[in-house]
């Protein structure tokens, strides 16, 4: 089955996993069939061993969104610190999303280790994918770095989409899960992250940048946008992508990799 969403946590003795950071099917079980292979009965479904409810989103057309932590494994960062980074960027996506009208508890969220994949239910309007929520994220994230130490400062990459996906019992699978992950992996948006020295990277897909930003101009300045290639393994397309943020905390650069960076006016570029 899915992930632990508090992953690392679980590697500290004693430590109980806080309920709002399990994970949560719940609005996508309430909007999607069930395939009959699990489904328990004609009234409802079965719960599986682990107490998940299956969920099958059945090709359903739904708003993706994958965040993570750049530099998450870097070498300041012991376990402690990825416990306390993890934990503080589910506290924000909980608070973000309930916050622009996008209701954590209605969503579907897998753990991805460094990040999380979230799955709007298909009733759900992708806009606010698009904004609020990397503005609120935003606010969030700068307060975090503020009170936090050094090595426990984060910068993220977020990738938004929309498409059909499926869920195996195991995960969510298709080509749209696919390519949310392959924007988020691009070289191009990891770049314009490390050289912007900005909070967040923000990167979204063709299609909803076409049907979404270009259409609805009063969420987000189209023209914000930097079209980016993204070649990550077999995929070759072209995404949208603009930065949240300008980061004066260059010492982010020594948690992320203390070599493969240099200064240069106020900013660290990798290498």
């Amino acid at each position: 089955m899915l992930q632990d969403v508090a992953r690392t946590a679980a590697r500290v003795p004693g430590q109980a996993l806080p309920k709002r950071h399990r994970p949560n099917h719940a609005g996508l079980l309430r909007q999607c069939p069930f395939p009959p292979a699990l489904s328990g009965t004609e009234s409802g479904p079965a719960r599986l061993r682990n107490g998940l409810l299956p969920v099958s989103a059945d090709g359903q057309l739904c708003g993706l969104f994958a965040v993570d932590i750049a530099g998450f494994n870097g070498p300041r960062r012991d376990d402690d610190i990825q416990v306390y980074v993890h934990r503080s960027l589910y506290d924000m996506l909980e608070t973000v999303f309930d916050r622009s009208g996008v209701p954590w508890r209605e969503c579907a969220h897998e753990d991805r280790g460094d990040g999380a994949l979230v799955v709007l239910p298909p009733t759900v309007s992708v806009a606010g994918l698009v904004h609020p929520i990397p503005e609120k994220l935003l606010g969030l994230v700068r307060r975090h770095n503020r009170v936090s130490c050094e090595a426990a400062r984060i910068q993220l990459r977020v990738a938004t989409h929309i498409g059909p996906i499926q869920y195996d019992g195991h995960g969510f699978v298709g080509h749209d899960v696919n390519l949310l992950h392959r924007m988020l992996d691009s070289p191009a948006l990891k770049r314009m992250l490390a050289t912007s020295g900005a909070e967040i990277a923000f990167i979204t897909s063709s299609y909803l940048y076409e049907n979404v930003i270009v259409r609805r101009p009063s969420l987000i300045d189209p023209a914000g946008f930097k079209p980016l290639t993204v070649r990550v393994k077999e995929t070759r397309t072209r995404a949208w992508a603009y930065t949240l943020g300008a980061s004066t905390l260059t010492t982010l650069a020594r948690i992320l990799s203390p070599e493969p960076y240099t200064a240069c006016s106020g900013i660290w570029i990798q290498h």
